[in-house]
């Protein structure tokens, strides 16, 4: 696992100042970065400061380097559920995700990206709900042709309804129609 010999193009290497560590996994350079070079604050070894090569990215924050850090690796852990495109930090994913929205395709109107309309979907990309369940992207003019396009779902919102009381309620309904 560990060698100071030079990298062959399967390794690894930490290009840390003063380090000559390789790995033949990027998840276990990537935590070696985060172990030996930033440390904790608990051990008195943190460290807040990217020595990468010539990097020098200072952050406030210990989760701020540690997020940093994944620029220097080769590891893409976050992958988009509609166009499987990965990407090396969370905050990327979310911001790629928007260009799957209807939002998009309406400022964007040569975007060839899949649009999905489900509700469940655009909340969360929108951050106003947690995700829950598997995203099902669904057809709009958008879709590449040389896939196979499923039948149409439409969706429709129900408008507020107004209680016994006469309050208006806030609650939105969302269904899906299947059209089969």
């Amino acid at each position: 696992m560990l060698d100071s010999s030079p990298p062959s193009h399967n390794e690894h290497r930490c290009l840390w100042l003063n380090c000559t560590k390789s790995f033949a996994d990027p998840e276990i350079l990537y935590n070696h970065l985060c172990n030996d070079h930033i440390g904790r604050k608990s051990t008195n070894n943190l460290c807040l400061t990217c020595n990468w090569k010539d990097c020098g990215t200072s952050c406030a924050k210990r989760d701020h380097i540690t997020s940093h850090l994944r620029v220097h690796t080769p590891l893409k852990p976050h992958v988009c559920e509609i166009c499987k495109k990965s990407f090396k930090r969370p905050q990327d994913l979310k911001k790629h995700e928007k260009i799957h929205t209807e939002e998009h395709h309406a400022q964007h109107k040569h975007s060839k990206a899949i649009t999905v309309v489900d509700p469940l979907y655009v909340s969360r990309v929108k951050g106003d709900t947690p995700s829950k369940g598997p995203i099902k992207p669904l057809p709009s003019k958008h879709f590449p042709s040389h896939l196979p396009v499923p039948p149409k779902v439409p969706f429709a919102r129900l408008r507020p309804h107004s209680g016994s009381d006469g309050q208006s309620c806030p609650l939105m309904l969302y269904f899906l129609l299947i059209v089969v």
